[in-house]
């Protein structure tokens, strides 16, 4: 809140009009044309000593504070690209020959990351033998975007959305998008697609699940799968995806968003 302050002058003729007549004649007329070492001087030597107080605090308070050294955004955000717009995002694990944009050296990852959003990355490998990607950025609303990162290790993929503050520069969330993992035994995988499902302006999410297994048997083993899915809505006021019960068919839902199994 800004303080009204009066005048330098206006501040001596306040205080001193309260004082000893005798430090009232002071010559105003000569101190208003004075420098400020000379006002100190001549107020000094007048016994003014409350109008000098009046007149160190009025220049205090001009004084401009300090200005806070402004957030710099993490090294992760820095190397992400702008993803051009498009009326649905797919987001699923690549294939065995296919290339992310940006190499990302685990200093990169761990520094820009902290620790309680790393906890939610699932199935998170080794930071030692871990290859790191950065794929692309998008506006989610007028205070937030979306990041997407990925981590592969050996068979195992995994990408995640980060959601970015940007007034603060930081990773405010996350978000697990699509992942292959498992053995020869059985995996799940899955994916995700950005889209506005509600038409209100924002990108939702649609989340699909699979499971697939072997039961061993004779003469030859038996092949299981599961699928699921999952729809988010977008809270702005929240900066986080919320899941909402669909009012469609399921199984034509799944069937719309079909999960790619590695061949």
């Amino acid at each position: 809140m800004v303080v009204p302050v009066l005048s330098l002058n206006q501040n001596f003729t306040a205080i001193l009009g309260q004082i000893n007549s005798k430090n009232v004649n002071c010559c105003f007329s000569k101190l208003h044309k004075m420098n400020t070492y000379s006002k100190f001087t001549f107020l000094i030597r007048r016994g003014c000593g409350v109008a000098l107080l009046t007149m160190l605090i009025h220049q205090a308070c001009n004084v401009p504070p300090p200005e806070s050294p402004q957030p710099v955004p993490p090294a992760l955000y820095q190397v992400l690209s702008p993803l051009s717009s498009s009326d649905t995002i797919t987001i699923t694990t690549p294939s065995k020959n296919s290339e992310a944009i940006t190499a990302l050296p685990a200093t990169t990852w761990l520094s820009s990351i902290d620790s309680v959003l790393l906890d939610q990355i699932e199935f998170l490998p080794d930071s030692n033998d871990t290859e790191a990607y950065a794929y692309w950025k998008t506006p989610i609303d007028t205070a937030h975007e979306l990041c997407l990162i990925g981590f592969k290790q050996n068979w195992y993929h995994n990408k995640s959305l980060l959601i970015y503050h940007l007034e603060s520069k930081k990773f405010v969330g996350l978000f697990p998008a699509a992942t292959f993992y498992g053995g020869d035994g059985g995996q799940i995988l899955t994916a995700s697609w950005l889209y506005d499902f509600n038409s209100d302006g924002f990108l939702d999410l649609t989340y699909r699940t699979g499971e697939h297994w072997l039961k061993m048997a004779e003469p030859e083993p038996e092949e299981f799968y599961t699928d699921a899915v999952q729809q988010l809505l977008w809270n702005p006021a929240k900066a986080r995806f919320l899941p909402v019960k669909l009012t469609i068919d399921s199984t034509g839902f799944i069937e719309r968003f079909p999960l790619a199994w590695w061949e």
